[in-house]
């Protein structure tokens, strides 16, 4: 069997061409095809998109290859290019190819490749990335584009380390990133920048808003220790805020002065969050 999707419908919408591939990648037999009254409602149930599909088809049929997203008989999602073309007796021939596996492919690929294996959590190149492309976008007249930066350091993570072994210090690693992101609104971006470091962007939001975020963090911690085996840890950290508000474009000096809040947090005993006196 041809590994090409190649199937046919005339102009009263009739299937009159399936191919061996087409049944066994979506799972349709020809004669469930032609029983359907129609038939594309089969692979596109959302109706907004088998309008966009009819669309593109219906006027102006192309040789070129585009991606849909059909669903199998099972109702597995499926990624097809697809070619459409109008015949002369105004029936429709497609052809296409299934690039399912190699889509989830080239995403597992780029997950590798931007995040950090043990946490879950964007890495350093990509979340410093972020930070830049944020700056980018941030501009003095729009209040919308200022945005806050925190950088965690988990206190006393060595010792963690040297008493109960690195299974548990790595344990203790995933379990403050999962607190960070319970308590995280949707759109900010979590990245882990060191050993024990991480980094937090905050869209929209301002030093004060940041700093009672980090209080709620805390509270997660409190209220959700770490159980591993018979050991349970209640986590602290300390942290620094810069708030980006003035259209600053300089990464590293916006990183120096987080970094120095959350060295300002750690001197003066640890277990708290000191918000960068001077705006950037």
């Amino acid at each position: 069997r041809a590994p090409v999707l190649m199937n046919a419908f005339d102009r009263h919408n009739r299937c009159v061409l399936w191919n061996a591939e087409c049944e066994k990648v979506f799972g349709w037999s020809m004669t469930e095809i032609g029983e359907h009254p129609d038939p594309l409602a089969l692979f596109y149930p959302d109706p907004e998109e088998r309008q966009r599909v009819q669309e593109s088809v219906r006027f102006a049929p192309l040789k070129d290859m585009y991606e849909w997203h059909p669903v199998r008989k099972d109702g597995t999602p499926l990624t097809i290019l697809w070619s459409n073309i109008l015949l002369p007796d105004n029936s429709i021939l497609n052809i296409g190819l299934d690039i399912t596996e190699r889509k989830k492919a080239e995403q597992q690929l780029t997950v590798k490749a931007t995040t950090d294996d043990l946490t879950g959590c964007l890495n350093r190149s990509t979340i410093l990335q972020r930070l830049k492309m944020a700056l980018a976008a941030s501009s003095p007249q729009d209040v919308s584009s200022h945005f806050c930066l925190l950088m965690f350091d988990l206190d006393y993570f060595k010792q963690i380390n040297d008493r109960w072994g690195h299974q548990v210090g790595d344990a203790a690693l995933i379990h403050f990133c999962d607190r960070i992101r319970e308590v995280s609104p949707a759109g900010s971006a979590l990245g882990r920048v060191g050993g024990e470091e991480f980094v937090l962007l905050l869209a929209r939001t301002d030093g004060m808003a940041a700093t009672l975020l980090s209080s709620r963090l805390r509270a997660a911690l409190i209220s959700k220790p770490l159980r591993v085996g018979d050991k349970t840890l209640v986590l602290s950290f300390s942290a620094g805020v810069v708030e980006v508000c003035q259209g600053q474009r300089d990464t590293s000096a916006i990183l120096m002065r987080a970094d120095q809040a959350l060295y300002d947090a750690k001197r003066t005993g640890r277990g708290k969050t000191v918000l960068a006196s001077d705006y950037l």
